[in-house]
């Protein structure tokens, strides 16, 4: 590996696309966001981000399981 890499030429990858964020306020049981901020601070990350990471997990679930079922109708 070289000791400094020179970026100033570099291009982004076309393929992919940014993700925009969306600032929104969501009434969420006080128990719940407790346990995603004691789960944010064990990992030293933003509680958004955590709560962020588990939606994106159950939108794949949801998607995946809607994929199956219209592969096994």
């Amino acid at each position: 590996m070289l000791p400094e890499y020179d970026f100033s030429t570099a291009i982004r990858n076309p393929y992919v696309k940014p993700r925009i964020r969306r600032e929104v306020t969501i009434p969420i049981d006080s128990e719940l966001y407790d346990y995603f901020e004691q789960k944010a601070e064990d990992v030293g990350v933003p509680v958004d981000r955590i709560i962020n990471r588990c939606l994106d997990d159950v939108v794949i679930r949801l998607r995946n399981a809607n994929k199956t079922d219209t592969v096994n109708a």
